[in-house]
């Protein structure tokens, strides 16, 4: 029985260049699959922390898709909205600065976004006082001026 690469045929220069070409091919595909197996291994160890990450984008798509879509509060009371854009702009600027700087603890910063989304949730609901009384309770204190 014959070997299935039958290479008989060609001469000896073509001989080698057929073999260095297998080889690299199954290194080609070594490589593939070990890098396959890296990654799935990878998306195993993290997959706890990607579920949640996914959750907690999903939960935000929802609330940003309510502020965004068409609603008859914008077409009835364009003054209400413009005063709870402006708050919230002011909050996420400070949000910003803040996490920037990063001398406010994380959860603080974490509390004063979820916080800001319940007020723009009653924006969009029309809740305008209510929400504007939202965005005023919330507060990002410094760590350092805490401790004193």
């Amino acid at each position: 029985m014959r070997h299935p690469f039958y290479m008989d045929h060609l001469d000896p220069a073509e001989q080698r260049t057929v073999r260095r070409l297998y080889v690299r091919v199954v290194i080609f595909y070594c490589w593939l699959a070990l890098f396959t197996v890296a990654m799935v291994s990878l998306r195993i160890i993290l997959d706890p922390h990607i579920d949640a990450a996914e959750h907690e984008g999903a939960a935000y798509v929802v609330q940003a898709s309510q502020l965004v879509g068409p609603s008859s509060a914008i077409a009835a009371e364009p003054s209400h909205r413009a005063r709870c854009a402006a708050r919230d702009l002011k909050i996420v600027l400070l949000i910003e600065a803040h996490g920037e700087a990063q001398d406010v603890p994380a959860d603080q910063l974490r509390e004063a976004f979820f916080t800001m989304g319940k007020a723009r949730a009653a924006c969009a609901a029309g809740r305008t006082d209510e929400a504007l009384a939202i965005y005023d309770g919330i507060s990002i204190v410094p760590a350092q001026s805490a401790r004193k």
